[in-house]
């Protein structure tokens, strides 16, 4: 048995294990690393943020790049005044209340007690810890089309968390007005344990009747996954 295998048998009892990673590549291990590894942190990037929920992830991003131009984008419109509120107090951020998809138009949302669960998808109600409230209808834009109107010519980084629907979002276009696709995107995908996902990653964890999978891939290969 090698001595990495003996090592991890021996530190699983208190919950730890020894990876291996390769410096100055993301290492799925720690998603603030990874963040400074794939961008500089000094740089004025263009960071869009979809599922931005109560600007949880802006504020971070903020923190992590001063300097960066971030776009928020909340359908839920409580969810969308408590980000309102955040991103009012970041210089060079934007507030959306849109969500996105394969196509424009509207859309039914289904809203539950918590906020960062919401999603256009139905849930097994065996699997849920809240009730579902009534559906609203909200806005839908595609990528495409929303950085043709902003003449966003690339985005440095897209990050989607949708409960499920990230596959449809990225359909939306994977490339801004000027043809540049975006350089990384982070996934933050909720499977329910009704779904069953064969991509696991090291970031994986358990939360709330749920499997939550973060990932990050350049959009070069998510685009031949969203085709």
């Amino acid at each position: 048995m090698k001595p990495r295998t003996l090592l991890n048998n021996w530190l699983s009892r208190w919950g730890y294990k020894v990876v291996k990673f390769k410096p100055g590549r993301p290492n799925a291990i720690s998603w603030f690393d990874d963040v400074h590894t794939l961008l500089p942190a000094d740089s004025p990037v263009t960071i869009l943020d979809i599922g931005a929920n109560q600007g949880q992830s802006a504020e971070f991003y903020h923190a992590a790049f001063p300097q960066a131009r971030i776009l928020s984008s909340e359908p839920d419109p409580e969810a969308f005044r408590a980000l309102a509120e955040v991103v009012a107090r970041i210089p060079k951020a934007q507030v959306f209340q849109l969500a996105f998809g394969e196509s424009r138009g509207t859309a039914s949302f289904n809203r539950f007690q918590s906020s960062q669960t919401n999603s256009f998808l139905t849930f097994d109600v065996r699997y849920r810890l809240e009730e579902a409230s009534s559906p609203i209808i909200v806005t839908v834009e595609t990528l495409d089309s929303f950085c043709g109107q902003l003449g966003i010519r690339q985005i440095d980084l897209l990050k989607i968390d949708t409960q499920g629907y990230d596959l449809k979002v990225l359909r939306g276009g994977l490339t801004c007005s000027g043809g540049r696709p975006s350089n990384w995107c982070s996934q933050s995908c909720c499977f329910p344990h009704s779904m069953k996902s064969s991509h696991a990653s090291p970031n994986s964890t358990h939360s709330s009747g749920a499997l939550v999978i973060v990932c990050w891939a350049s959009t070069a290969n998510l685009k031949k996954a969203a085709s």
